[in-house]
């Protein structure tokens, strides 16, 4: 997918997998405005999706994981 194409809030898959869900939380650019970012999303290369990552669309425990917007597949 193409960063333009990402929403916020609306759930994915990464493209080799088929049973987790990802859910889109924030864009993040590399070093632009890096006063609100955490020491991982400084260090950053290229544009990544910072997703909550979980078994099912109604999840009770997620994982925050970054991706990158070309491994996101649409439902």
């Amino acid at each position: 997918m193409r960063t333009q194409d990402i929403g916020i809030g609306k759930y994915y898959r990464f493209r080799n997998n088929e049973y987790c869900y990802a859910k889109a939380i924030k864009i993040l650019r590399p070093r632009v405005n890096n006063l609100d970012k955490t020491s991982e999303e400084k260090t950053l290369k290229c544009v990544v999706v910072k997703c909550e990552w979980s078994q099912d669309k109604n999840p009770v425990f997620g994982l925050i994981k970054y991706f990158r917007p070309c491994d996101l597949v649409k439902i």
